[in-house]
């Protein structure tokens, strides 16, 4: 038998979001450095690690949510090995329809059971087919009640950020006050702080910067300004998530 036959794929990816969760690890460093060790694989065989391994940490808050809403037993209180093979098989059910329910749940229970789990395969094959039967029906936040909840878990960031990301496109001065609150709280260096920093730097207190601007110079046509905007920033609110989480 080759190695390459004995490759499990979704071990190689638990084993990146493992060092890279645990371990603090740079994702594209481990990921990287992964992809080299087993660059013998197949381009659809790497290229499936890649997406699982990003999509898994990119997706992390909202992968947790609904775990916690069908598991007893909370994500903070899992072991780890678990947390990581529940949430990589969340990802799989949830954003990659080309595999099947059934095998993300039978390669979850064999993981499980081949990193010493043994005795949790009950518990995650429970978790994971009772979420695959109620994946298209998940109940998130109440958006008009809870906004900052809902916009955490709807598009997986820190709750933290939400208030950030809304206050971002109307207040310059007021999300200052937010970023130095992060900075106060949970250092300058941490991801939170970073995050809302560079989402200062790529993104503009829209809606201000369009009355002014417009204003000043009389403009009064802006029929497709305020939508391109809005673009835009979504655009670089993204992007900046996903370098910080990355880089």
């Amino acid at each position: 038998m080759t190695d390459k036959m004995q490759v499990n794929l979704r071990q190689v990816a638990m084993e990146i979001l493992y060092e890279v969760q645990k371990n603090n690890g740079l994702l594209h460093v481990v990921l990287s450095d992964a992809l080299k060790k087993y660059q013998y694989l197949d381009k659809n065989e790497r290229s499936f690690i890649s997406r699982l391994v990003q999509g898994t940490e990119e997706r992390k808050i909202e992968l947790d949510y609904i775990i916690d809403s069908f598991s007893k037993t909370p994500v903070k209180k899992q072991k780890d090995v678990i947390r990581i093979i529940l949430e990589m098989s969340v990802y799989q059910l949830k954003y990659m329809d080309s595999v099947p329910a059934s095998a993300v749940c039978n390669e979850a229970v064999k993981l499980a059971v081949k990193k010493n789990f043994g005795t949790l395969r009950g518990f995650v094959n429970g978790v994971l087919r009772n979420i695959a039967r109620n994946i298209d029906n998940i109940e998130y936040p109440d958006k008009s009640t809870n906004t900052d909840k809902y916009l955490s878990v709807k598009y997986s960031v820190p709750e933290e950020l939400a208030g950030f990301m809304i206050m971002r496109p109307v207040s310059g001065s007021g999300t200052l006050v937010i970023l130095e609150q992060l900075a106060d709280e949970f250092g300058p260096d941490s991801f939170l702080c970073r995050s809302a920093c560079v989402m200062m730097g790529s993104s503009e207190t829209l809606f201000y910067a369009v009355a002014v601007y417009f204003g000043a110079t009389s403009v009064k046509k802006m029929r497709h300004t305020v939508p391109a905007g809005i673009v835009g920033y979504i655009i670089g609110i993204w992007l900046s998530l996903v370098l910080c989480k990355v880089m």
